[in-house]
């Protein structure tokens, strides 16, 4: 199954604030492409200085400086993983 990957600036803001100018983008993910809006709509409440990034079941993927992505995900099990190109190992 093919996951589906966009750009939420509010969540990049909120990544730079918490680890600095490292962070270059913030993505979430979702394996339904009519989805990923709706799921970006729900981040436009974030406050460029907030601490705090509450993601619900959601995945989160950060891009760093260095080229590395590493996901983010919260379910019944939450789980940090690095990719590469958006595949997860």
């Amino acid at each position: 199954m093919e996951n589906y990957h966009l750009k939420v600036r509010k969540i990049y803001r909120v990544a730079r604030n918490m680890f600095g100018d490292v962070v270059i983008s913030a993505y979430i993910e979702s394996c339904d492409k009519t989805e990923l809006q709706n799921l970006s709509n729900k981040y436009k409440s974030l406050k460029d200085d907030d601490e705090i990034l509450s993601y619900d079941s959601d995945t989160i993927i950060l891009e760093f400086k260095n080229g590395n992505k590493v996901r983010f995900s919260s379910s019944e099990w939450s789980s940090i993983s690095k990719c590469n190109d958006f595949n997860c190992v």
